[in-house]
């Protein structure tokens, strides 16, 4: 079963949806199904009464991993449940990569079946206690890619939305931003005054939905200088981050006098830009309306603030400021913030091999055709979007984690646990480009050989 729609449906949702202490860890699920293990629970009896037991599992087993997506929610609310039981009232804050891998489709999932489902069982057990489990869960959500995860837009949109609500985004506010965000991206902006501009090969909505679930596997076990209105801009400016990018570099605007430059200014002009298309966003009547009846204005106002602070860190040019603040031990909200974002922003070498490789052609094929652009122009061209002095998409992954990606998360990793297992998936990933590049070189001078014989 792909992923599934999560409107109520049910006697047993109805009454979940009812119950306080199922409120929020429910809301959105779907299918009426209860699981054997949720109707044994007393606190769940009144609310569970007379629904059928067609969706257990033998042995009473509840592997949520194994489960749709509905399903798994359901074992989140059943795990709060036991934990508050220990902990007073109200539910627990649950791991945001937990509830990253509890929504993924089922097809990326899967492949990690049995290694998700002994860590989401150890995480039960310990009642959100970081650790081994948790790196585990969090290397099971590495698999996700959103080009092949969904099948429908309808789909995509419900994905990001609950990710979005795992920030903190109230629901209704969350759907309206999904739909508005992929709109966004839809329609990049304009090199070239009046002319339509396609969506770039890499910085794409795809790339947006990828580096905000990055951003939610991130923020599991972040430091607590991280307040709720921190993880939301986080959310947030993982969503935005690339809102109408039209495949070109701030350098290529400056060196064109595009239009954007004149407009949003520098430096960071297409940071700017970015921020305009969520600033309008997110102050979308119906979206504000919904964030100020969870927000004061003064929260709202500050969010704001920290989302452009957030999306602005995002220009590569400042990488190296972001790695030294990191170095030297700063440890204060916006710092955290903005390194768990440049993370997300350039995880997608952590992906699996094959995943990693799609990025990376795509990034390639960005890259090329600004090169050629900057050729047509006569302008000169960019080393690394030179068509004519460019390698191999092996050797600019291999550069790119030797210079950026393995040296940051290295880093990151010493405050923020998960990404721990970002750095070990990159370090296999170097490993194996690395041989790709041995072959590679092998058969080069096989052939060179035989040319002089």
């Amino acid at each position: 079963m792909a992923f599934q729609g999560m409107a109520f449906q049910g006697m047993a949702f109805q009454g979940m949806a009812m119950d306080p202490r199922l409120a929020q860890v429910t809301q959105g699920a779907g299918q009426s199904r209860m699981h054997q293990g949720m109707a044994m629970d007393p606190r769940l009896a009144q609310v569970t009464q007379g629904v059928g037991q067609s969706g257990r599992r033998r042995g009473g087993r509840r592997n949520a991993i194994c489960l749709s997506p509905p399903a798994a929610l359901r074992h989140k609310a059943l795990f709060e449940l036991q934990a508050s039981g220990s902990q007073g009232q109200g539910t627990v804050r649950r791991s945001p990569a937990l509830a990253a891998l509890e929504i993924m489709p089922e097809a990326p999932r899967r492949r990690r079946s049995s290694t998700s489902s002994s860590a989401f069982r150890g995480e039960a057990k310990q009642g959100g206690a970081e650790g081994k489990a948790a790196e585990e869960v969090v290397q099971a959500t590495l698999s996700f890619d959103p080009r092949d995860a969904f099948g429908s837009e309808s789909k995509e949109l419900e994905f990001v939305a609950v990710l979005l609500q795992a920030g903190g985004v109230p629901q209704v506010a969350a759907a309206l931003l999904a739909k508005r965000a992929r709109e966004v991206y839809a329609s990049p902006a304009s090199l070239v005054e009046g002319e339509e501009q396609p969506p770039p090969p890499y910085h794409s909505w795809f790339h947006a939905v990828d580096v905000l679930q990055a951003a939610t596997v991130l923020l599991t076990g972040a430091p607590a200088e991280l307040q709720p209105l921190d993880r939301m801009a986080v959310a947030l400016g993982a969503l935005f981050h690339d809102a109408g990018h039209p495949g070109r570099s701030n350098a290529f605007l400056r060196a064109t006098a595009s239009p954007l430059v004149s407009k949003f200014g520098e430096p960071s002009t297409l940071e700017r830009l970015h921020w305009s298309l969520a600033e309008s966003c997110l102050c979308h009547v119906e979206v504000q309306r919904e964030m100020l009846s969870a927000l004061s204005r003064e929260d709202w106002a500050a969010l704001l603030a920290r989302i452009k602070g957030l999306i602005c860190a995002t220009d590569m040019a400042l990488h190296a400021e972001t790695l030294k603040d990191l170095e030297q031990g700063k440890r204060d909200a916006a710092t955290l913030a903005k390194a768990i974002l440049k993370g997300a922003d350039i995880s997608n070498v952590a992906r699996p091999l094959a995943t990693a490789r799609r990025w990376a052609d795509s990034l390639r094929d960005e890259f090329l055709a600004q090169g050629d652009d900057e050729r047509a122009r006569g302008l000169d061209v960019t080393p690394m979007c030179d068509r004519a002095k460019f390698r191999s998409t092996v050797h600019m992954s291999c550069g790119f984690i030797d210079a950026v990606a393995l040296p940051y998360f290295h880093t990151l990793r010493l405050v923020i646990p998960a990404a721990g297992a970002f750095a070990t998936a990159v370090e296999a990933n170097r490993a194996l480009w690395e041989r790709e590049m041995q072959q590679q070189q092998a058969t080069k001078n096989k052939h060179k050989r035989r040319g002089e014989q």
